[in-house]
């Protein structure tokens, strides 16, 4: 019921350009398959990938009267090759980075890209190997987050306590 009588454009996640969908109408409507990946969102607001494959049906005249699209959602994949694409780009940085200051920023920017996390800390064990304390973090640039960061440095957390304490 929520769909009937509505487009596909309901599924669009605005994360594709003008250009993505000129290309994809130009083809099919020149009588082509469209062959691409979509993002789309679902009712709940959620996005997922989709591999889509549009084909226009032509009638006797060479018309096209409909078209026939079909979809697979290919987000875990998509998931898969962004972590992939975060390892070999960490492996990268410690690979070329003097040291480990000059590399946590940026290994922490790969690492929160690959999992589309807006916000990322790395904790380290403190030189007596009692607790965890903040050692540095990364944000997208349009989150504020120095309020956060702030707090965060001050803060240490034994084996089992909070939840840094719990994953060490």
């Amino acid at each position: 019921e929520d769909v009937l009588g509505e487009t596909p454009r309901l599924l669009a996640s605005g994360l594709h350009d003008k250009v993505f969908f000129e290309h994809m109408w130009a083809t099919i409507l020149a009588g082509q398959v469209f062959r691409g990946e979509l993002i789309n969102k679902k009712k709940n607001g959620e996005v997922f990938y989709e591999a889509k494959t549009i084909t226009p049906i032509l009638d006797a005249a060479g018309r096209i009267t409909h078209f026939v699209a079909t979809g697979s959602d290919i987000t875990e994949r998509k998931r898969a090759e962004a972590r992939e694409d975060a390892h070999f780009a960490v492996t990268r940085i410690l690979a070329e980075a003097p040291g480990l200051r000059q590399a946590v920023p940026a290994i922490l920017e790969a690492i929160c890209m690959g999992a589309e996390w807006d916000f990322g800390e790395l904790w380290l064990v403190d030189a007596e190997g009692r607790c965890l304390t903040w050692y540095d973090s990364w944000h997208l640039p349009d989150h504020d987050a120095a309020g956060f960061e702030a707090a965060s440095r001050d803060l240490r957390f034994a084996r089992g306590e909070g939840l840094p304490g719990r994953v060490w």
